[in-house]
């Protein structure tokens, strides 16, 4: 629908490397927000192959390049984990060595966790001290440079989706999926505005309001807990397996971090990450399939009437794309 920004979640490297011409593209569309989620993982070719990954650095480092020059002002976010069980000291110097050259704004760090039944679940673990260590040291080259002081002075067309966790303020994104920290004014939410970027933290910026440049799209809204947004149609989707039932809704769970998708390799990421271990950008609420006709939130038992109107039901279902 016109006005509604589209992100695109995580791919691997070996999944868009022979596609980046036409990612590129879909990415610089006015209408897609230029974020990608790329993980990364381990920068040791041996380490790599170790983890059954079909790729390499330079096939990582080709990938990134070309987003980087032809999406202009992208995110890339990526994953690392710390101590894999063949990682070596000279391993894990390459990782930190690729973390210092593209400085991207998002990492997930893990600590490696087996997962068993895997192959890896049979490996020497490294002393849990070595994993450890590796874990802070990436957390700190991560946070030891800047991620979006260049952006203040500038003005930027913000998408206002959210309240934030601080009540005084109301989130929302920049073209390159920034998180943007606004002052409160609940007439804002759903719409598209204009700001100047006043001040910056490794995590988010403040701004200002200039202008409103686009009215909030008439698309039916959800609280939950904390916040009220505009639902995505894959988390509609992801929440009824028969169309055919449109009284199915959501149960949203506690703010999880959304960059969090799981991995379906010999190894488990574990722990938080170094964004939502301090409060990051990305926390989100993830939906559930439940059997009740309601919408409902832990921080918000008794559903308002949007939530009881089955009419109001049947339009987010309609808006997802579903058979209702």
């Amino acid at each position: 629908p016109e006005g509604i920004m589209l992100r695109v979640g995580m791919t691997n490297p070996p999944h868009i490397i022979e596609h980046m011409q036409e990612v590129a593209r879909v990415l610089n569309h006015p209408r897609v927000f230029k974020f990608l989620h790329i993980p990364v993982q381990c920068a040791s070719d041996k380490v790599l192959q170790d983890m059954k990954r079909d790729y390499t650095r330079a096939d990582f480092e080709l990938l990134a390049d070309y987003l980087l020059e032809h999406v202009p002002g992208i995110t890339i976010a990526t994953d690392i984990i710390c101590g894999f069980p063949t990682e070596t000291e000279e391993d894990f110097l390459e990782t930190l060595d690729l973390l210092a050259k593209y400085k991207f704004p998002v990492v997930n760090i893990a600590q490696f966790y087996p997962r068993p039944g895997t192959v890896a679940a049979k490996m020497t673990k490294l002393q849990s001290g070595i994993v450890k260590d590796r874990s802070r040291r990436t957390t700190t080259l991560f946070e030891s440079y800047s991620t979006f002081d260049n952006l203040v002075g500038t003005e930027q067309d913000v998408w206002i989706v959210e309240y934030g966790k601080d009540p005084n303020y109301i989130v929302g994104h920049t073209a390159s999926y920034v998180q943007v920290l606004v002052p409160r004014d609940e007439a804002l939410l759903g719409r598209r505005i204009r700001v100047k970027i006043e001040t910056a933290s490794k995590w988010s910026v403040k701004a200002s309001l200039v202008e409103v440049l686009a009215e909030a799209p008439l698309l039916p809204q959800v609280s939950i807990s904390r916040t009220s947004v505009l639902p995505s149609p894959s988390h509609l989707r992801a929440t009824v397996a028969d169309h055919s039932l449109p009284g199915r809704n959501l149960r949203l769970s506690q703010p999880v971090e959304d960059y969090g998708e799981e991995e379906d390799d010999e190894e488990v990421q574990q722990g938080r990450t170094a964004a939502s271990a301090k409060g990051g950008p990305n926390a989100g609420a993830r939906a559930v399939p439940v059997s009740n006709n309601d919408i409902i939130s832990k921080a918000q038992p008794e559903p308002g009437p949007m939530a009881r109107s089955p009419e109001a039901r049947r339009a987010l279902l309609a808006w997802a794309g579903l058979v209702v």
